[in-house]
């Protein structure tokens, strides 16, 4: 059994006073999809994603250079602890609805899980498995 610590990756954070187009030039730059917000206590303040960017801006016809990240970053976060399993992840991503968690130990961010790393880590996970027998016992 691997737990969220074993697959989270550390986590790209910003301030909320941050303004909206220099986090989506960090995010174009890092290949990420998504900035955890936090303070100068590092206090997690909120998420703010690629949809947040569309939604809240783009598709407002806002300019991005007058607005920061905590006008438009969502604010009420899912999270996981580190001793989580892969599989709970999956589970609060599915039923909240989220691809990306960030991972708090005593309420101090330490992490972030993704689908990516989830996926990667199945990948790996599945690597030497037969895949036919897999298959035949789905669909067959």
């Amino acid at each position: 059994m691997n737990y969220v610590i074993d697959v989270m990756r550390q986590p790209k954070t910003c301030p909320p006073e941050m303004k909206v187009s220099e986090a989506a030039k960090i995010m174009r730059k890092e290949r990420i999809g998504s900035l955890i917000v936090v303070d100068e206590n590092q206090k997690i303040q909120g998420l703010v994603t690629e949809r947040d960017l569309v939604y809240r801006v783009l598709a407002e016809d806002k300019k991005s250079s007058e607005y920061t990240v905590k006008d438009v970053m969502t604010k009420e976060l899912i999270t996981v602890k580190p001793y989580n399993t892969i599989f709970e992840a999956i589970k609060i991503m599915r039923d909240h609805h989220v691809r990306r968690l960030p991972v708090l130990k005593e309420e101090k961010l330490i992490g972030v899980i993704t689908e990516r790393e989830i996926l990667t880590y199945i990948l790996k996970a599945t690597e030497n498995i037969d895949k036919t027998a897999i298959f035949k016992e789905i669909f067959l």
